[in-house]
């Protein structure tokens, strides 16, 4: 559950082989084609050891707990394009494919459009392929790094690289419902089911605000 004060942020991307097909008539395949390594974003390395593939073929996912791919002032930068994005702000011209909340009064400062004290209407937001309206989030998005991180956690090193399907920013405001335990591959609209999803969390996680969870 969400702290009562608590705004909380992350960002997913859905990654897939070169060699995996798409459904032609979903959205996928129009972000898909734009999975181009076009950014000079340097993460902080993060090593996959042949211990930590082995792991993730045997549990499914891995956590990188001690390697961060973001620093803090990148973190901080994100933040502001959430808030940019959801003030139609887009320093790229284009919006983002789907925004749940767009704050349309200025005088609206507060984050994620949040009213102090208010309980009403107060809903999780999503936003997804931001990565079309945000600068700074395409760096992230389409990071050669992040790339090849998941090309050698899935063993798709002698492919050559991963496509991005898409991203999604999930916001939640204070007092939003949590998200219910679900399955992402329904939405999915892929020939088969090779694809690698990367959860990062923009805010500090612990088991009272709400972190992802997975059930085995």
């Amino acid at each position: 559950m969400l702290r009562r004060f608590d705004n909380l942020a992350v960002l997913t991307l859905a990654l897939i082989s070169p060699v995996i097909g798409l459904n032609p008539l979903s959205a996928a395949h129009k972000a898909g084609n734009q999975g181009k390594h076009m950014s000079s974003f340097i993460p902080l390395p993060i090593t996959v050891t042949p211990e930590i593939r082995s792991m993730y073929n045997q549990d499914g996912f891995h956590v990188f707990h001690s390697q961060p791919l973001l620093s803090p002032g990148e973190v901080s930068s994100l933040h502001q394009s959430i808030e940019d994005v959801l003030r139609q702000k887009y320093d790229s011209g284009t919006p983002p494919t789907k925004q749940t909340l767009r704050i349309k009064n200025p005088r609206n400062t507060n984050e994620l459009g949040f009213s102090n004290g208010s309980k009403d209407n107060v809903k999780v937001i999503q936003i997804i392929n931001v990565h079309h309206s945000s600068s700074a989030f395409k760096k992230v998005v389409l990071s050669p790094v992040l790339g090849e991180v998941v090309c050698r956690l899935a063993g798709w090193d002698k492919f050559g690289g991963a496509r991005v399907v898409q991203d999604q920013v999930w916001a939640k405001p204070p007092y939003a419902k949590p998200l219910v335990f679900h399955r992402d591959s329904p939405y999915f609209m892929f020939d088969n089911d090779e694809v690698v999803t990367v959860w990062l969390a923009l805010d500090q996680m612990d088991e009272e605000i709400g972190p992802l969870e997975c059930e085995l």
